[in-house]
């Protein structure tokens, strides 16, 4: 779920492949989003009114949120699901997981006509315990940064350095199952 205080509204995704834009005051449902293969598991705002929402079809699909038309897709962007989006705007990067055990890094430019000029992948970790990771929070920016730490299925933690890609901690067995979700702040 992706809620947006200033126009009292809310985004869905859902294994119905569907992405969903409900009006919060009267839960009415203003558009749905078609275009995914596969579950759609994951959600971002990248811009005002651009989303980018990704699942088991392996894309990455861009959005305009006001019209629901899908503006750019990058195919085959994971091996498997991908299970996580989060975006930093002032390093304008998207970060993704994926169930092929990696968190990957994107070099996101928009232009300033709302296009998505470039999605160039930039790093690719691989999750040093093997297995997919689930959830992930900035350390260092309410909802931006320069390092977010990152929660898998084994019930590990990493620390990865957004600049240079680098996994600089691993904190294991935090939880004797998977991590569902870190919240820091």
């Amino acid at each position: 779920l992706l809620v947006d205080n200033s126009n009292d509204q809310l985004l869905s995704c859902s294994y119905d492949k569907t992405i969903r834009l409900w009006n919060l005051n009267t839960g009415q449902i203003i558009n749905v989003f078609n275009g995914h293969t596969g579950y759609v598991l994951a959600l971002c705002k990248v811009a005002k009114n651009i989303l980018v929402s990704a699942g088991r079809d392996v894309t990455f699909k861009f959005w305009n949120i006001e019209s629901g038309e899908c503006i750019h897709t990058c195919k085959d962007v994971h091996s498997s699901w991908i299970w996580l989006l989060y975006y930093s705007a002032s390093n304008q990067l998207l970060i993704s997981s994926g169930n092929d055990n990696t968190i990957k890094i994107w070099d996101l430019q928009i232009r300033e006509d709302k296009k998505i000029d470039k999605c160039t992948l930039k790093f690719t970790i691989n999750n040093p315990f093997d297995c997919p990771c689930y959830t992930m929070a900035f350390l260092d920016g309410e909802n931006d940064g320069s390092s977010v730490l990152v929660g898998d299925a084994g019930g590990n933690m990493l620390l990865i350095d957004l600049k240079t890609g680098m996994c600089v901690k691993k904190i294991e067995k935090v939880h004797s199952s998977r991590i569902w979700k870190v919240v820091f702040g």
